[in-house]
């Protein structure tokens, strides 16, 4: 009589779950936490904007602001003034400037932006590609056969902000560099900051000064030096 044997049985092992992480992991700080903020900090970043899409934007804007500190107060203040370890000068550094941005919401909250779209922006389009074409059609002929089209264009659409010089750029054409004046923009931003700020704030020098020149090298130096190239829209 024959014996049935049992079937084998596989030792094959279906793979597991991944294993959770072992507890105390530390997590991963958001970029200006750990930049604004010691490590051992509990403290939780102010909240910037009064929008409803201020849990999506807020942390944009606070790394926004940390880089910048760390670029423009970190290397002097740490270098030469103070190790500031539980780093509250960039923290007060901070608060003013969501100050300004909280003021510069509520601003912008009450413009008119249908008329400003609608009719103010294309005009401003407008007369800046038609100034554009007559300049290129104008340069190296005529009258104006030693000017540039960037130089036409700047005597077209002249500011007092801007200066124009003139550098070779590896062919026999001349080319025309616009330069954004910084006095120009450190007064534009000192006068903003006079109708963001609360009195108090804007006569704390030390920290306008402070405030000003981030504004004027993250914000308005590197959006200026490029909305002043003629070919900007082109």
């Amino acid at each position: 009589m024959a014996t049935s044997r049992a079937a084998p049985t596989s030792t094959t092992k279906r793979p597991g779950k991944t294993p959770p992480s072992a507890p105390g992991t530390p997590a991963v700080l958001p970029l200006h936490q750990r930049i604004l903020f010691p490590p051992s900090s509990t403290a939780r970043p102010p909240r910037i904007l009064h929008s409803p899409a201020h849990s999506t934007l807020d942390p944009v804007i606070l790394d926004l602001i940390a880089l910048a500190l760390r670029a423009y107060v970190t290397p002097w203040y740490n270098g030469g003034i103070s190790r500031d370890p539980d780093k509250a000068f960039l923290q007060a550094v901070t608060a003013v400037l969501v100050q300004v941005i909280q003021a510069l919401e509520v601003r912008l909250a009450t413009v008119d932006w249908a008329e400003l779209v609608v009719r103010d922006v294309p005009e401003l389009v407008a007369a800046h590609y038609r100034d554009w074409d007559l300049a290129t059609e104008r340069a190296g002929s005529g009258s104006a056969h030693n000017f540039s089209p960037e130089e036409l264009f700047h005597n077209l659409e002249p500011h007092i902000a801007i200066s124009l010089s003139t550098a070779p750029d590896g062919s026999s054409s001349r080319a025309s560099v616009p330069h954004v004046d910084k006095v120009y923009l450190r007064t534009l931003v000192d006068h903003l900051l006079k109708a963001l700020l609360p009195p108090d704030d804007y006569r704390a020098e030390t920290e306008r000064a402070i405030v000003r020149q981030i504004l004027v090298g993250v914000v308005f130096g590197a959006v200026f030096s490029r909305v002043a190239q003629p070919w900007f829209l082109h």
